[in-house]
């Protein structure tokens, strides 16, 4: 095998997320030599790796894909092991970084724990063993790295767990009616403001954080007459002190649907107290009164004078 060859195998080993090294033929890897494979050492002489090492932590980018393009709602974020550039001269200037991948069920999650974790174990066992003896392979990239975690993938994290412990809209509208060109009052029986810390740290691969969320919603009513929907920054509440008000003008068989949207601003905090700061929006699922009745009373003469 020529020197070129065996450098850009290198490079496909350690670096190129399409290459594994399961698919190569047997052949591919050369005979031992006093020890280690023989084109061990050039593929370091020339300087062709430095540059191509994983970042120290980075999203996969069919992941950024699948949650900037895609109808998906949430997503598991899986935290793999990398080989990445660390500090020169410490562990031969490699380190263990970390790339965020989404799974769309927990079944995917698990088959990607399982085959990043072996993924990253491969290279040490065919490469790095040989080329670089005694590398220490749980070695963590210089600095916190819970704190290096990409915004979107705490962001994501932030979302999925607060998002199950927003109030939902409890709607209703009394007398069960109303009455057209009479103002109609919608009690969503919630609030529009939390402030609170997590009582379990929110998780994101193996790192843990502390959350504190301050959260603020808003509540957008279809009356369904046709008009326009309203947005409020306030909660609907009944008789007479209510501001979620509409007037209908006719009788009518309408449907109600009120959809709740958050803006959570929230400090996170590591396990050797970095502090993240940062701010996702969420929607809520629509919630509906469906056939509701807006009835029309005319003035009916019952005697004549």
């Amino acid at each position: 095998m020529s020197g070129s060859s065996r450098v850009s195998l290198v490079k496909c080993l350690l670096f190129a997320t399409a290459c594994s090294i399961f698919l190569l033929p047997a052949t591919a890897l050369p005979a031992e030599s006093q020890g280690r494979p023989d084109w061990a050492g050039e593929a370091r002489d020339g300087g062709e790796l430095e540059g191509e090492l994983s970042q120290r932590s980075s999203v996969d980018a069919a992941s950024r894909a699948l949650i900037l393009t895609s109808q998906v709602s949430s997503v598991i974020w899986v935290a793999q092991p990398v080989w990445s550039a660390g500090e020169p001269g410490a562990n031969f200037g490699l380190c263990r970084g970390w790339r965020y991948v989404a799974a769309t069920s927990e079944e995917e999650a698990e088959r990607l724990r399982v085959s990043g974790r072996a993924d990253f174990e491969t290279m040490y066992d065919a490469v790095l063993s040989w080329e670089f003896p005694g590398i220490e392979v749980e070695a963590d990239c210089p600095g916190d790295p819970a704190a290096a975690v990409p915004p979107v993938v705490l962001r994501d994290a932030v979302r999925s767990t607060v998002v199950g412990q927003l109030p939902r809209p409890e709607l209703d509208i009394a007398p069960g009616f109303a009455l057209a060109g009479l103002e109609t009052y919608l009690d969503t029986g919630g609030a529009h403001g939390l402030v609170y810390l997590q009582n379990e740290p929110i998780r994101v691969g193996p790192f843990a954080f502390d959350v504190e969320i301050e959260a603020s919603g808003q509540t957008t009513v279809d009356w369904g007459d046709g008009s326009p929907p309203v947005t409020y920054e306030v909660p609907g509440r009944p008789y007479p002190e209510g501001e979620i008000r509409h007037t209908y003008r006719d009788a009518a068989m309408v449907t109600v649907t009120v959809t709740d949207r958050w803006r959570i601003d929230f400090r996170a905090t590591t396990a050797s107290g970095a502090v993240l700061t940062d701010t996702v929006d969420a929607e809520l699922e629509q919630v509906l009164i469906e056939d509701f009745e807006v009835r029309e009373y005319r003035a009916v003469r019952t005697g004549s004078r």
